[in-house]
């Protein structure tokens, strides 16, 4: 008899546990890492929609909008995102953010849940790289109008500029019929580039940059500090906007630099510009020759 009731009370207390398991895959939020992103499952690989048929950029779907019109970030702005999908007759649904670097698959920036209600973060890890999502919750999974959902959070850009970002997401389109099988799982990309506002003394030292002109060896010699490798553009100008000298794609390593450029005539004179460009950023020097 003793045994019997160890079984019971067994069974009791195994029950809930199971059951909190699959709420959580189907309701709670989606299983981490369901994004597709670098190194990542999609919802129908994870365990959590096994057999669900997988749709990719279709953005009649699954749409995101990012809050800077184009599609541009500064580092360690914060910038809000909001997350649509539509598929008449389906009634509830799910999503699953994530921001990848393309340059490395790192996780890039920092998620910030602003409803706390409707959304939620979660966690994994992919090798040595701690990814965080945002994803909905419980309440946020009903339709807000029929055939049709939608989240909205926050997330702050890196500190520094690491080239190009993906936003990588997924939005589940489910049948409601408390199976794991039956679903739509929709996955999308969106792409962010660095700000052109974003300033060029991130590359190099403009406030110490300087030029001067040797007119015995009829050049210029430019002096400044390169914080990265890069390959530089210089060209100069005459005061009337006249190409006389152009250096394109010198490979350069990080650290102070001096550029002798060898011009092809003596120049005359007057007022000059040095144009310094990288990655699409310049920054010109004034020298006056007399």
């Amino acid at each position: 008899m003793k045994f019997k009731k160890i079984l019971i009370i067994t069974a009791v207390i195994a029950f809930p546990i199971l059951f909190g398991q699959f709420t959580y895959k189907k309701s709670a939020g989606a299983h981490p890492g369901s994004t597709g992103a670098p190194g990542d499952n999609t919802c129908a690989k994870s365990g959590c929609h096994t057999g669900s048929a997988v749709t990719y950029n279709d953005t009649l779907v699954n749409q995101l909008i990012f809050s800077q019109a184009d599609s541009t970030y500064l580092p360690g702005q914060t910038y809000t995102i909001t997350v649509r999908t539509s598929n008449p007759g389906k009634q509830r649904f799910g999503f699953e953010f994530q921001a990848i670097t393309d340059a490395t698959s790192l996780e890039a920036g920092v998620v910030v849940i602003t409803d706390v209600l409707r959304t939620h973060e979660v966690t994994h890890m992919v090798g040595s790289d701690f990814r965080t999502s945002a994803t909905h919750s419980t309440v946020g999974t009903p339709e807000l109008s029929p055939g049709f959902n939608e989240w909205t959070f926050d997330w702050t850009a890196p500190a520094s500029n690491v080239g190009d970002i993906v936003f990588y997401y997924a939005t589940n389109s489910t049948n409601n019929n408390n199976a794991s099988t039956g679903d739509r799982i929709f996955l999308n990309t969106f792409r962010i580039r660095i700000s052109p506002m974003f300033s060029i003394n991130e590359l190099v030292d403009v406030q110490n940059a300087n030029v001067f002109y040797d007119g015995e060896a009829n050049q210029i010699i430019f002096n400044y500090f390169l914080k990265s490798d890069k390959k530089v553009n210089i060209t100069i100008f005459d005061s009337f906007g006249r190409e006389v000298f152009k250096q394109k794609n010198k490979s350069k390593n990080a650290g102070q630099q001096k550029d002798e450029l060898s011009l092809r005539n003596q120049l005359s004179t007057g007022v000059y510009y040095v144009n310094l460009s990288i990655d699409n950023k310049s920054f010109s020097k004034k020298i006056i020759i007399k």
